[in-house]
């Protein structure tokens, strides 16, 4: 058992699924699914680019303050 064990846990992968097969096999109701996943990956990357702005903006404010400071 002792054997069993850091074998099962080397040999463990992840179960990989992948939207290839989503028309053919799993019907209608996983289209809203799959437009679901869609929607996510598009309000994930609209926020990233809103901080990534916001970060540019608040950026030359903290250099600012940080001048009177050291000196």
């Amino acid at each position: 058992m002792r054997i069993l064990i850091p074998l099962m846990t080397l040999l463990a992968q992840p179960a990989l699924a992948h939207p290839g097969h989503i028309a053919e096999v799993a019907g209608h109701g996983h289209w809203i699914a799959l437009g679901a996943i869609g929607l996510a990956a598009v309000v994930g990357a609209l926020g990233a680019r809103k901080r990534a702005k916001e970060k540019a903006e608040t950026a030359p404010d903290q250099e600012a303050d940080a001048e009177p400071s050291a000196a």
